[in-house]
């Protein structure tokens, strides 16, 4: 225990502390794939979900936030200045 840290130490003795090594996902790309274009793979699967919620955005939320503003009488500039900052 002399090459020890205090928080490796405190580690050992509570259950509930989190090493720093620990890693909360695992990464399905080994490091020679992520230098060889899994990160462009990455960078695809975050465009298409943006995309799809925009998409979803645009269907839902946008005629949901209509209908609340007709029923409470709202104009439109208050209504996207309440429920945008909200």
């Amino acid at each position: 225990e002399t090459n020890k840290t205090k928080k490796e130490i405190d580690c050992e003795t509570n259950a509930h502390c989190i090493s720093p090594e620990y890693n909360f996902i695992d990464e399905p790309f080994t490091e020679s794939e992520v230098r060889n274009g899994a990160l462009i793979f990455h960078f695809l699967i975050m465009m298409w979900m943006f995309a799809g919620l925009a998409i979803v955005c645009d269907d839902y939320f946008e005629a949901s936030l209509e209908a609340i503003c007709e029923s409470l009488d709202l104009k439109e500039d208050v209504a996207g200045a309440t429920f945008m900052a909200a």
